[in-house]
């Protein structure tokens, strides 16, 4: 600890507000546009070098963002202008374990006094130790970002394989299927109801949440855990407001939230159900006049291409193969992140040396 040294946040890092950019005057582009909690698009101009750090300044507040583009930071964030010498990934760490959040000064909309944090006192280590700090906890967040990018390499080759057996129609030995109606031999055009039964989900409010070990499934993902389940893997789910449509595949146990829509009972494979709801488009099945609500009953009207059982389930076995190897790398980044989230507060105050 000797070669920690206490300081004024001030002298720590000089924070700048970020820029405004108005959604109309968005051009398409390379460049990153950081909002308060995530990359909201890509611009044709950039504001910053990177390496960029990024934290909300009002309407989400506490998420902080490394950015190693450049970009433009949105008027909703504040980003590092000056790291006064420090190691810009550890700075990046650094602010996690702050809580920025706590110093929210708006009334109405939360927003990050930077008053406050100039007279906040810190213990910060030397470049060095700073450097073997970042390097260490680097580590983890790299084996997550490999584990994202082989995550979506499967992904994509699960949807392509889709696309090649049941939209361009060649699956195996299609060569040898005659082509009556325009359909392979032993297809049919039916609704999506002949091979699907889509339900709402189930009311949960929030606070009623209880327990961790089933996860509740909303519009676009897991919102939350619970106690209890309300149905049985494989679990399929649209987004029924919120974020609509948006299918999710989950081998687990769940509670299906109300903002979700899922399929209660299947009549062909699960995974050429679940890539076939993903060709759907279904920004003409929205209902709502305030609150985009996607019906139910206007997708299962839905006429699709159904192909023979056979099929289906030589499609099924290969996806299950990804699947699995989805569901192990995920779990891979669960342990990986719990591991670096024990680690992070530890390093940052000195407990653990390096």
């Amino acid at each position: 600890m000797s070669e920690w040294s206490v300081k004024r946040f001030r002298d720590f890092v000089k924070l700048n507000r970020g820029f405004d950019l108005p959604n109309d005057q968005m051009l398409e582009g390379q460049y990153p546009v950081v909002a308060s909690t995530n990359i909201k698009g890509y611009h044709n101009k950039y504001k910053i070098n990177p390496p960029a750090v990024v934290t909300g300044r009002s309407g989400s507040l506490g998420t902080v963002q490394y950015i190693n583009d450049k970009c433009v930071p949105l008027n909703t964030t504040l980003y590092i202008k000056d790291f006064k010498g420090n190691n810009p990934k550890f700075v990046y760490y650094f602010l996690q374990t702050m809580h920025l959040e706590a110093f929210n000064s708006g009334a109405g909309v939360p927003t990050l006094n930077q008053n406050h944090l100039h007279s906040v006192k810190l213990k910060v280590p030397t470049l060095p130790t700073q450097t073997r700090i970042a390097d260490i906890l680097s580590a983890y967040d790299d084996a997550i970002e490999n584990n994202n990018r082989r995550i979506a390499l499967l992904e994509k080759a699960a949807h392509q394989l889709y696309r090649e057996w049941f939209v361009r129609m060649r699956f195996p030995e299609h060569e040898n299927v005659k082509i009556v109606g325009g359909l392979p031999e032993g297809w049919e055009v039916a609704k999506v109801a002949s091979v699907v039964t889509l339900s709402r989900g189930h009311d949960l409010p929030i606070a009623s949440m209880i327990g961790d070990k089933y996860p509740v499934v909303g519009s676009s993902g897991v919102i939350g855990l619970h106690k209890a389940s309300t149905t049985k893997p494989p679990v399929i789910t649209l987004g029924r407001s919120g974020s609509v449509g948006s299918p999710n595949f989950y081998d687990c146990e769940c509670w299906v939230h109300n903002t979700a829509i899922y399929a209660k009972k299947l009549n062909a494979d699960p995974f050429w159900i679940f890539y076939m709801l993903c060709q759907i488009d279904y920004s003409n099945l929205v209902g709502g006049s305030a609150v985009p609500t996607l019906n139910r009953n206007h997708v299962e009207a839905q006429k699709i291409a159904v192909p023979p059982k056979d099929v289906q389930g030589k499609f099924g076995e290969i996806i299950s193969s990804l699947f699995m190897q989805k569901t192990n790398m995920t779990k891979q980044s669960q342990n990986l992140a719990r591991q670096r989230d024990l680690l992070l507060p530890r390093l940052m105050s000195g407990k653990l040396e390096v």
